[in-house]
C-alpha cells in the first residue's frame, strides 16, 4: 500500500497558539471536532510522516486547537505551523457496499461505457448539490491536460467502480 493509501489527511496544524505549546488546528472532517477522536495523528515533516499525538484539546468559537506531545512552548508550536495531519488508512470506519471514501478514488483510471479513456481521478470536492469528481487527462496532447469535472451521481453518471480493474466507468459524452 502506498503512502497516498496508507495515510489519510483529516486537517492542517494552524497557527501557534498562545505560549504553552499550542496550535490551531483546521479540520477536514465532516463535524470538526471529530478530528480528535482519531490518534494517533502522523504529520509530515521533511518528507516523512512522524507520528503524533496530542495531550490536550479544546474547541473555542471560531476555532479548534490542541497540544501536541511534542511542543513545549510557542517556538516548537511555530515548527508545526502548516503541516497536514494525516491518521492510518484503518482507523477510518468501514463504508457501506456502495460509499466510497475519496481517497479510494484518487488515481483510479475513468472510461466511458464506450471504453473510451477520460483521464484519472485527481480529486473530488463538494458543491452541495452532489460532490464532484475531478478528472485529469495528462496524456491529452504535449504540454496540455484536459480536465473534465464529472458530477458523483450514482446510476446516473457513476455506472461502476471497479477497485479490481482500478477503474471507475461512467456513462458521460467524451465530447463534454
Amino acid at each position: 500500500m502506498t503512502d497516498k493509501h496508507r495515510y489519510i489527511i483529516i486537517g492542517k496544524v494552524g497557527a501557534a497558539h498562545g505560549v504553552h505549546g499550542w496550535v490551531k488546528i483546521t479540520s477536514y472532517t465532516d463535524t470538526p471536532a471529530d478530528i480528535f477522536s482519531y490518534q494517533p495523528w502522523h504529520l509530515q515533516q521533511n518528507g516523512k510522516w512522524e507520528k503524533a499525538t496530542f495531550t490536550e484539546t479544546r474547541q473555542q468559537d471560531q476555532y479548534l486547537a490542541a497540544r501536541i506531545n511534542s511542543c513545549e512552548d510557542r517556538d516548537s508550536a511555530q515548527r508545526l505551523t502548516n503541516l497536514d495531519i494525516a491518521i492510518n488508512r484503518n482507523q477510518l470506519p468501514k463504508v457501506a457496499e456502495d460509499e466510497y471514501y475519496w481517497s479510494d478514488l484518487e488515481g483510479l483510471s475513468v472510461k466511458t461505457e464506450n471504453n473510451v479513456y477520460l483521464g484519472t481521478v485527481d480529486h473530488l470536492f463538494e458543491t452541495g448539490a452532489n460532490d464532484i469528481m475531478v478528472v485529469i487527462d495528462k496524456n491529452s496532447g504535449p504540454g496540455a491536460e484536459k480536465r473534465c469535472l464529472l458530477p458523483f451521481i450514482k446510476k446516473r453518471v457513476i455506472k461502476k467502480v471497479d477497485f479490481d480493474q482500478q477503474e471507475i466507468i461512467v456513462d458521460w459524452d467524451p465530447e463534454f
